[in-house]
């Protein structure tokens, strides 16, 4: 998740572009403005849970609750039953217990990167699958599965693109732990090797030729990521040594 201290609607139609959910919404033909805003307000409240959990060291489960509430609420909107609405944000809960735990001495690098990565994208997913959901026809396009490379890649570019800004906030991000923990060099091979492996996937997948034309765009997405990604890795740990990053806020509060 991308999170922000203020959630003006630019921020929100940024990630939208960035994560494709206009060229998905143009590929179902959807239209209507109004389930439109619900994805915006759906992931606004996100957004705000986030900054929340960023922003405050010692969490309070009354407040942590209101935020759940309003999680909730939206996405009634959206016609799901009680338990579906529970079973599609387990995720995001999933992803708030990696938060969490920071507050418990616990690194997110006791994780796989595959396994942070995953969890880390389920507010897009969230966003997506409630798109497939109003238009079903879609996954004759491109089926949920195979956005896994691209949102693999694109929360690793973000939590790399943001590494300064999460120096400032009790942000889970795991390549700022991980330079501290393990350093600059097991970094570079780490991530450049897992982000390789992710791509590998995705060309077997995705790169056949004779793919669809969606199936074809989502595969040139994928491949671009993960050249900006690459680029962006190296440029991050030119400018970070494991004594910089020592600095953020969150180290202050752990050992």
């Amino acid at each position: 998740m991308s999170p922000t201290a203020t959630i003006p609607g630019t921020k929100i139609d940024t990630l939208f572009h960035y994560r494709k959910i206009p060229w998905l919404l143009a590929q179902g033909n959807i239209l209507d403005a109004t389930f439109q805003n619900k994805l915006k307000r759906m992931q606004a409240v996100i957004y705000e849970l986030d900054s929340y959990l960023e922003s405050t060291w010692n969490i309070d489960q009354g407040e942590l609750s209101s935020y759940w509430n309003k999680i909730y609420t939206v996405l009634s909107d959206f016609g799901l039953s009680k338990a579906d609405q529970k079973a599609w944000l387990k995720q995001i809960l999933k992803y708030q217990e990696h938060e969490l735990s920071t507050r418990e001495n616990r690194s997110p690098t006791r994780y796989s990167l595959r396994n942070l990565y995953f969890y880390k994208s389920c507010d897009v997913k969230l966003i997506r699958r409630l798109i497939y959901h109003h238009a079903p026809k879609l996954k004759k396009v491109v089926q949920p599965v195979d956005w896994t490379a691209f949102d693999l890649l694109t929360e690793v570019n973000d939590d790399i693109e943001d590494l300064r800004e999460d120096m400032t906030t009790y942000n889970c991000n795991r390549f700022l732990f991980d330079i501290k923990e393990k350093g600059v060099s097991y970094v570079r091979n780490n991530y450049r090797a897992f982000m390789k492996s992710i791509l590998n996937e995705s060309r077997k997948r995705l790169g056949n030729p004779k793919q669809s034309g969606g199936i074809k765009q989502l595969h040139e997405w994928t491949e671009t990521i993960h050249e900006q990604t690459v680029k962006l890795l190296e440029q991050r740990l030119l400018e970070f040594s494991k004594e910089e990053v020592s600095k953020a806020i969150i180290f202050a509060k752990i050992s």
